[in-house]
């Protein structure tokens, strides 16, 4: 008994010749007929077999010509090289330029066309980043690094921190050197170093003829006179230079000679300090730490007309100021604790400068006393708050403070990760609700809110504004943010302050 399956052959004409009565199992009909068929199928067999691999390789030429048909299509393939080479330039910038397996050292394997632009682009090579990843190899990589450059001028970003014991201090100290020899490129440099690399600096005085930005932090601890190396001549007689930020050096007045500096960070623990930086005659934006405690030395305020933006950490140093032209103000509050004092130091420096501020931006414990006498804030379009206290909250925002800052667009709250927030947080949203209304707006003689940034690095800050109904306004937004000062470097990568 037989058992049919899917794969089973039907047996059926062979159990019926083994039944046949006669016998007979293949006769001379069937023979000549299978004997005929069988070399056809393996003929058959055959040329199928030669086909496949035809079929498969048409098959694989077909899909390689259209995928380069799709990839001709991508928009990579249609920027002009103008486009192509500033790519280029940026990507080479965020890479360390003594890695060779990323940067403008990887850009060229990709295709022919890129790899004569990277050849043939000094742009690409004249933006150097140094990450402090220093081998045996690093100096003759970086020779080659800027033999590629040729002579277009250079943007170095470089880190050079080494314990003074360690056995790479030459290796880190050989290639600083390396890049001293190519000052006359230098446009732009942001140097990372120890106070002993500060002679190599200062014999540069006069020598870097296409400076225009400079940004020195000193990671070691810089004496007045390290190694016996004057470095107070640092950066002086550069005619072109307009931007300087010097973290552990201080500005001297050998620094000023022939220089027309107009954005300036750094370093205050002298009144001395002060004048020496308001004299620079050209300066428009500063920003000030101070780390001392600023005596009654200067008899009289120092007085500058062409600056626009301040930026400091202390208003003691708002006390030896006027600035009739100031525009933007930021004051990260790090050693006032006293609120009269403050909000006396504010009013006198406002009152002396008679400035009109556009921005403010202030840290605080609270705005009680210090917006008791606002008329310094009748013009301001744009003010940030760094809040610690919810009491800042009432104070500010309470429903009889919606005629606060007349002519604000834009508002930017920082919560600090210590701020306890209850139902504090529906004063604001109301206030903001109140300014969004225009005809209230009308009826109180204020500008609409354009804008309003609430930042916290405590994401359950931000649900407490949501649950309030911030979500609802389509000018908001809410961002988890780690750093609340405005005061931190890199000071000079944001837009230049306009007019």
């Amino acid at each position: 008994m037989s058992t049919s399956s899917d794969n089973s052959v039907d047996d059926t004409p062979i159990s019926s010749f083994f039944r046949h009565p006669t016998g007979i199992l293949l006769t001379d009909l069937d023979k000549a007929r299978f004997d005929k068929e069988i070399p056809l199928l393996e003929h058959q067999v055959r040329y199928f077999n030669e086909q496949i691999p035809l079929l498969v390789s048409r098959r694989d030429q077909v899909t390689l010509s259209l995928a380069k048909r799709r990839s001709a299509l991508a928009l990579v393939w249609h920027l002009p090289p103008d486009v192509l080479r500033e790519i280029f330039s940026q990507v080479a910038a965020d890479h360390d330029s003594l890695d060779l397996s990323g940067g403008a050292w990887t850009l060229g394997q990709v295709c022919a066309l890129w790899r004569d632009l990277v050849l043939d682009t000094p742009l690409v090579w004249s933006r150097l980043t140094l990450k402090g990843v220093y081998t045996s190899q690093s100096l003759q990589v970086l020779a080659e690094y800027l033999r590629r450059s040729r002579n277009c001028p250079l943007h170095i970003r470089g880190t050079f921190i080494v314990h003074p014991q360690s056995a790479s201090v030459d290796l880190f100290e050989a290639v600083f050197e390396m890049l001293i020899k190519s000052s006359p490129r230098w446009k732009f440099v942001c140097f990372v170093i120890p106070a002993e690399f500060l002679k190599h600096l200062s014999a540069l005085c006069g020598k870097m003829p296409l400076l225009e930005e400079a940004r020195i932090h000193l990671c070691t601890y810089c004496r007045d006179n390290p190694d016996g190396v004057e470095w107070r001549h640092l950066f002086s007689n550069i005619p072109s230079l307009r931007k300087m930020s010097l973290d552990g050096p201080m500005l001297s007045e050998q620094m000023l000679t022939w220089n027309h500096v107009t954005h300036f960070a750094g370093n205050v623990v002298r009144p001395g300090d002060i004048r020496t930086i308001f004299k620079l005659p050209a300066l428009v934006e500063c920003h000030l730490r101070c780390y001392g405690f600023l005596d009654d030395s200067l008899q009289s305020p120092i007085r500058h007309n062409r600056v626009k933006y301040l930026a400091v950490n202390a208003t003691r140093v708002l006390a030896v100021l006027m600035l009739p032209s100031l525009k933007h103000l930021e004051i990260d509050e790090q050693y006032e604790r006293n609120e009269r004092v403050y909000a006396e130091a504010m009013s006198a420096f406002m009152d002396r400068s008679s400035s009109h501020l556009r921005s403010l931006s202030m840290t605080c414990r609270s705005f009680r006393t210090r917006l008791r006498q606002p008329y310094y804030t009748q013009m301001v379009e744009d003010f940030a708050i760094t809040i610690h206290t919810s009491a800042t909250l009432v104070a500010m925002f309470s429903s009889n403070r919606c005629d606060l800052f007349p002519k604000l667009r834009r508002l930017r709250i920082r919560l600090s990760r210590g701020v306890y927030l209850s139902k504090d947080v529906l004063l604001l949203v109301n206030f903001i609700r109140e300014r969004l209304d225009e005809a209230k707006s009308v009826a109180l003689g204020v500008e609409k809110l354009d804008k309003v940034y609430i930042s916290s690095p405590v994401p359950s800050h931000l649900d407490k504004f949501r649950k309030c109904g911030f979500d609802e306004f389509e000018i908001g937004v809410l961002t988890v943010e780690q750093q609340l000062h405005y005061l931190d470097p890199p000071w000079f990568d944001r837009a230049i302050v306009a007019d």
